[in-house]
Parts: structure tokens; C-alpha cells; sequence
């Protein structure tokens, strides 16, 4: 339709534009945890628009698109109207998201400290792993255990989905018209289990807030609305308009997966225990099985596309294109940690929150002829020509903030960072 979306237009913006960059992994847009990943900008197109989708791949897309596609590129035409009276399209869902079957459990050797007596983890090779020497301890019982697949202790549960979508679409053999409105609303299978809202709730002294309880969530709207007019017996023009809003939501919850897998609770004892970084079948006692689900991590994005064709066909062997197109992304992404129970030197006590905002424009035109001349006896010539244009600007501006204390305005908290970002890049060819 002419709008061209960049999957990733930098790291920077590929990360939430709120990461702390004090915090080491935070600003990174191919973090592990994912926390910290802005959604796609073709998050914001409308599968319930889309018409056809063609991969082109190696010199044809480079060709037709500049240097900018030369690793190749997807072209998605979205529906357009056709002659007749209004055709309605209406979609209704609703649904639960869950995974099948269970965790692999893990295998836990226990003894008694030779100097006390005491129960302990003891290695089943009866050497310490730590340091290769004789473990202190009498290995007498073997367990298995797998914390996620405990429904009072795992932090995976049912997720669902709602979504909705409403279309109309017709015209005349001269004009036709094709919009299409929809939503969507999904959350996602991390919770916070009970014991451990009550364990937030024991040392704070609040109810752990609704997003913390829930944090995975994901929610859109948007309208698409597409006219194409036939000019005369030989050219045709379209235009396209579309305007959607996306919401992401997570929390550091999701990290601490990874941690859980390996965790261990004695029941009797309410003791956790917890593999060993970096050393295999050796436990150490925590404090607690989560120790980081306080960061709420958001990004907002409002998207406008406008985009228009042209075709003309002057000669029955040839056809003339032009494209244009402007893609506009504004972003408002936030991160927040309140007053939490834990005292590590990447989050303190009384709070941090951090905010950035910015825009991205991106703006192209294509102009393109085509021509196929048959020379008789099956053979014909094909002739191609063009040129191209992409630019793309953005403009960021980011701040953040601690010693938050619950109940308080920004006034008085201390500011941890300041930055802002522009950046600008236009590109051109022809073949």
C-alpha cells in the first residue's frame, strides 16, 4: 500500500525507551528475559486488513525497495473494497491459553552434616562441587521435585484472549471502499502466587497492586480504511489511512523462570532451596524462591499510516507505478518499581520510576515502470526501471528517578538519569 514498517529500526528503539541504561542488560533489545522488548512495529498492523503476503528475498528486493531490503522484505497488501452493495464482517473471540504437561523434574540427593547432624543437600558424588573436596555431609535420600508444576507454587497459570473485529466493504465499478475496526485484549499465563503476595504483603504492609498479581498483558485497537477510484478505462488510484493503539505490559516476574525451574521447597521446614550458580547438582539455602517481580514494564505506542498508488497503464505492454507512504510512531513507554522486599544493589527500597517518550517518521516513494513487449514465436522482452526513496527520523527523549516513596509525587525523589536521542537517515536509488 506504499507504508513501509521497519521490524526493527535500532536497538535503542527496539528496547523499552524507559530502560534504565544504569542498569546493565536493560537498554539491550535482545535481552534473554524479554522484559525489557518493545513490541515490533509490525505488531501495529491489523492481521484482520491483511489481503495477501509475498516474501521477496535477494537482488529482486533491493531492486524494487533500496538497500534498505537487501536482506530481503515481506509485502503485505491489505483487503480492498469491490463493486457491490456494503458486504459486513463481524468476528467475535474469545479463548484460554495454557501449557500442556509438565515440567521435567529434578533429582535432589539430602544427608547430615557430618559436624552437626543436621539435615542438608548433599551431592550425590559425595565430592563438593565447590571446591572438588570431600562433601561435609552423609548422603542418605534421593527426591524428586519441580516447583512449576505445583499449583500452589508455580507461577504459570491460564491465560485468555478477547478480540473483536468489525468490517464493512462495496462500492461502484468506479469507486470502492473497504474499513475495517478491531480489538483485542490478552493476558498472559504469569501470575504471582498466593504465598508469595502474602509474603509481599507480610513486609510491606500493602496488597500487592493488580499488575503485579497479573502482569502479562497486551492490548489493541485499531481502524483501517482503504478507496480505490478508477480513472478512466487505463489508471486507478488508492488510498489508504490506518490508526491503532498498542499496550504492552509486563513485569520482572517473568525472569525469574529460569531460577524457579531449579528450586526446591522443603515443606516441613518452609526452607527453599536453590541451585548453585554455575555449579551443577549443588543447593544453598534462599531467603525466599522470588526475590525480583517489582518492576512493571509498559510501552505505548500510537501508530498513523497514510499511503497512496497510482497506476497507469499508457500502453497495453506498459504499466507506470508510483507509491507513497508516511508512518508515523509515537511512543510513551514507562518502567516502575514501588517499595519492595528486597535489598540488591540493581533496586533499592524506596522506589524507582523512569519514563520516555518520542516519535518516529518514516517516509517513501517508489516509482516504477514495467513493460512487456512480446516479440512473436514465444519470446518476449521484459524492461524494468525505477527509483526510490526511504528516510526515516526519530526523536527520543528519556528520564528516570528513585527514593520514590509510596504515596509521594516525583518532587523530592532523586534523579538517576537524563537522555535523549535524534537520529535521521534517507536513502535513494534507482535501477
Amino acid at each position: 500500500d506504499g507504508v513501509r514498517f521497519y521490524a526493527q529500526q535500532s536497538a535503542n528503539r527496539s528496547a523499552n525507551l524507559a530502560a534504565d541504561p544504569l542498569v546493565k542488560g536493560a537498554t539491550d533489545s535482545v535481552e534473554s528475559t524479554g522484559v525489557n522488548v518493545a513490541p515490533s512495529p509490525l505488531d501495529y498492523i491489523d492481521p484482520n486488513t491483511i489481503e495477501t503476503i509475498e516474501v521477496l528475498k535477494g537482488p529482486s528486493a533491493a531492486t524494487l525497495y533500496g538497500q534498505d531490503a537487501a536482506n530481503g522484505v515481506i509485502v503485505i497488501t491489505t483487503k480492498k473494497g469491490r463493486a457491490g452493495p456494503a458486504r459486513w464482517t463481524a468476528s467475535v473471540e474469545q479463548g484460554r491459553t495454557q501449557i500442556e504437561g509438565d515440567y521435567p523434574e529434578l533429582v535432589y540427593g539430602w544427608g547430615h552434616l557430618l559436624s552437626s547432624g543436621l539435615p542438608t543437600n548433599c551431592p550425590l558424588t559425595q565430592v563438593s562441587p565447590v571446591n572438588g573436596l570431600q562433601a561435609p555431609c552423609r548422603f542418605d535420600s534421593l527426591t524428586t521435585f519441580q516447583l512449576l508444576n505445583d499449583p500452589a507454587l508455580t507461577v504459570l497459570d491460564h491465560g485468555h484472549r478477547t478480540a473483536a473485529s468489525l468490517g464493512v466493504s462495496g462500492g461502484s465499478s468506479t469507486l470502492t471502499y473497504a474499513v475495517t475496526g478491531s480489538y483485542g485484549d490478552e493476558v498472559g499465563l504469569i501470575k504471582l502466587p498466593e504465598y508469595e503476595a502474602d509474603h509481599y504483603q507480610a513486609l510491606i504492609g500493602l496488597t500487592p497492586p493488580e499488575w503485579m498479581r497479573r502482569p502479562q498483558n497486551y492490548q489493541r485497537w485499531g481502524v483501517t480504511a482503504n478507496v480505490t477510484a478508477q480513472l478512466g478505462t487505463h489508471a486507478s488510484v488508492a488510498f489508504s489511512t490506518s490508526l491503532s493503539r498498542d499496550r504492552q505490559q509486563k513485569s520482572t516476574l517473568q525472569s525469574q523462570l529460569g531460577n524457579l525451574m531449579t528450586t526446591y521447597l522443603d515443606r516441613s521446614s518452609g526452607i527453599y532451596w536453590q541451585a548453585y550458580p554455575g555449579v551443577a547438582n549443588y543447593f544453598r539455602i534462599v531467603p525466599n524462591a522470588l526475590d525480583n517481580y517489582f518492576q512493571r514494564v509498559t510501552a505505548t505506542a500510537t501508530a498513523i499510516t497514510n499511503g497512496a498508488n497510482l497506476q497507469w497503464r499508457p500502453q497495453q505492454w506498459l504499466t507506470l507505478t508510483a507509491d507513497a507512504g508516511v508512518n508515523w510512531i509515537q511512543r510513551d513507554d514507562q518502567q516502575f518499581s514501588p517499595a519492595a522486599p528486597v535489598d540488591n544493589a540493581l533496586y533499592d527500597t524506596t522506589g524507582r520510576g523512569s519514563d520516555g517518550q518520542g516519535g518516529s517518521l518514516v517516509s517513501t516513494v517508489n516509482l516504477r515502470a514495467n513493460g512487456v513487449k512480446p516479440l512473436g514465436r514465444g519470446f518476449q522482452i521484459r524492461i524494468a526501471a525505477g527509483v526510490n526513496y526511504a528516510g526515516t527520523s526519530s526523536n527520543d527523549v528519556a528520564h528516570g528517578t528513585s527514593d520514590l516513596v509510596p504515596g509521594s509525587s516525583l518532587q523530592g525523589s532523586t534523579v538517576r538519569f537524563v537522555r535523549r536521542a535524534e537520529a535521521s537517515d534517507a536513502t535513494f536509488g534507482w535501477y
